[in-house]
């Protein structure tokens, strides 16, 4: 089989005339959706983009009697609503509607002055995208003018690669990385998959191991075991109705462990040595919904030395306001996730757009707490989960004194 060509370049040499710029557009939004002081810190600390995690899903809950579901009920259904990053699920719409693009808030610039102008040039000329996944240090982007194109971006090695095109008529909702992996050129394999919201085909799989396979399509014929015999209109689903879609998936170990649109999980592997195709080996025993009663979440997988987290931003209210929150933590063993009652002398930050969890002593911020945004505002929040209280922290634009974000100064903790 022919070599693959690696398309791999600095991100500078994409200034060159010719590539594609929308002048007319005027709705570009910055990534990540975190504070600047934490974003400063990773910038200065290039190793805690590996920490970073996408964005959220946010569901809620459908049933012929009532929208506002107990999840101890049986089997409610949930729906996959829009939120601020256009994805979107309904029976009517499987495809994804954009009206922005996305530019990187976050560089990692060398000492020399021209470098820092090249840079900021780059991010005002480069081709308009979207960035659906963040997966190991590395950001997954999707072409907002020509959909088939992909990008692998590598922003501390100012790095980049381009897969194979992908296919115009298949939903793209997410994208993960199966595991760590060294850089673009080092001809090491790893597999990209993303999550497409149907059932036919569940799976996208890139595999890159020195050789073009290109683009491998995996459907998923197992039954929805938490699906809802009747729609919220009254009409029965069919077969093809029930079986599992997929949502929300994060890379970990060479493993991809997926979220279905029902809160099911599913572990995913590669079946045998330079195979090329993929499988679900198992299910989890528990649904990944929260434990309270409520209208509708917001959940972020997150991968951090070596665990898995799930949180959800709960609304019990409306669903555009959070008013509760809790985390999990999957069990490996049993494939079951069990509920946290603190973080271990970490913070939690969970933005639009993309989730991290540090340290708290690195950082220099309050210990044991979760800071979110609600949606569509700068606003962030602080949940204190030792006395299981939301209170508000500060707004991203006030510059007052009374505005403050940690107990300590990031300067004084990188001063140490």
């Amino acid at each position: 089989m022919q070599k693959e060509k690696i398309k791999t370049r600095p991100l500078i040499q994409r200034l060159l005339p010719g590539n594609e710029v929308d002048k007319n557009n005027n709705k570009s939004v910055p990534w990540p959706n975190l504070p600047q002081r934490l974003i400063k810190h990773i910038q200065k600390n290039p190793i805690l983009m590996q920490n970073i995690n996408f964005g959220s899903v946010t569901k809620s809950w459908r049933s012929p009697n009532t929208r506002h579901c107990n999840p101890i009920q049986e089997l409610p259904w949930l729906c996959v609503a829009k939120d601020a990053k256009h994805r979107s699920i309904n029976d009517n719409d499987i495809r994804e509607q954009s009206d922005h693009d996305q530019f990187c808030n976050m560089s990692f610039p060398r000492e020399l002055y021209f470098y820092s102008w090249f840079y900021k040039r780059w991010q005002s000329r480069s081709p308009r995208k979207q960035f659906t996944g963040c997966s190991h240090g590395h950001l997954v982007a999707r072409s907002a003018t020509s959909m088939t194109k992909i990008y692998l971006i590598e922003p501390v090695e100012n790095q980049w690669q381009e897969p194979p095109q992908f296919h115009d008529n298949i939903p793209f909702k997410c994208a993960a990385i199966s595991s760590h992996r060294p850089h673009f050129a080092s001809g090491k394999s790893w597999n990209l998959m993303v999550v497409t919201g149907i059932s036919s085909p569940a799976f996208m799989f890139y595999t890159f191991r020195g050789e073009s396979r290109g683009w491998i399509k995996q459907d998923c014929t197992i039954t929805e075991p938490n699906y809802f015999s009747i729609r919220p209109n009254g009409k029965q689903f069919n077969s093809s109705d029930r079986l599992m879609q997929f949502t929300n998936v994060i890379g970990f170990e060479g493993k991809f462990y997926a979220l279905s649109s029902q809160g099911t999980l599913a572990v995913v592997e590669e079946v045998g040595v330079r195979s090329g195709c993929f499988e679900i080996a198992a299910l989890g025993k528990t649904r990944a919904v929260p434990s309270v009663p409520s209208k509708g979440f917001r959940e972020s997988l997150i991968e951090s030395n070596g665990e898995i987290l799930l949180a959800f931003l709960i609304s019990r209210k409306t669903l555009d306001v959070v008013d509760d929150l809790e985390v999990f933590r999957l069990c490996f063993d049993e494939l079951s996730w069990i509920k946290m009652g603190n973080l271990g002398g970490r913070t939690l930050f969970l933005g639009s757009d993309c989730c991290v969890l540090v340290c708290a002593s690195e950082v220099g911020c309050r210990t044991n707490c979760v800071y979110f945004t609600q949606r569509e505002t700068d606003e962030w929040w602080e949940y204190d989960m030792e006395v299981g209280i939301i209170s508000r922290a500060w707004r991203e634009t006030n510059c007052t004194p009374k505005s403050f974000e940690w107990d300590e100064p990031i300067s004084q903790v990188l001063a140490k």
